[in-house]
């Protein structure tokens, strides 16, 4: 009995189609990789500002652990992963340091990844100017640089100290 060029390209065809099909099916099943990735809202910063950390592809049910600089023992913050994604807010202690910092996002399995901060440096000023130099006279106290809620403290001094 003769074979029929035709059924065997048929055959070659659906195969070629039913290959494709699965692979369009299986693609939304793909695992991400151990150890998902970070995002922050803002890249740089002064010390003392709250920094909105989130990211995807970590186990849902997990928790996250924040961590500024090294993985130590104690985490600066840690968030629940809900849907494979975290989010929550750290805040850059004010004694850090001015330069890059590392935001290192750690699982319970201790798989982990990071994004990186830059820390600017702080540069506040005051200025004072004589608004009248008659005695019991105004003065023009302005200030930059400071931060959000921050208390500063100006002492006066007698004209002779």
């Amino acid at each position: 009995m003769k074979r029929s060029k035709g059924f065997s390209a048929a055959f070659r065809a659906a195969a070629v189609l039913s290959f494709f099909a699965a692979v369009q099916i299986l693609a939304p099943l793909s695992v991400f990789a151990a150890g998902g990735w970070v995002t922050l809202d803002s890249f740089s910063g002064y010390p003392g500002v709250n920094l909105q950390v989130s990211g995807g592809g970590w186990v849902s049910g997990d928790t996250i652990k924040i961590y500024l600089g090294t993985v130590d023992e104690t985490p600066e913050a840690t968030a629940p992963v809900v849907d494979g994604m975290f989010a929550v807010s750290v805040r850059v202690p004010a004694a850090t340091a001015s330069g890059p910092l590392a935001i290192i996002a750690k699982d319970g399995q201790g798989d982990q990844s990071a994004n990186s901060y830059y820390v600017a440096p702080r540069s506040a000023d005051i200025s004072v100017e004589a608004v009248s130099h008659a005695p019991f006279g105004r003065a023009l106290v302005s200030g930059s640089g400071f931060m959000p809620n921050e208390t500063v403290t100006l002492t006066l001094a007698s004209a002779t100290s």
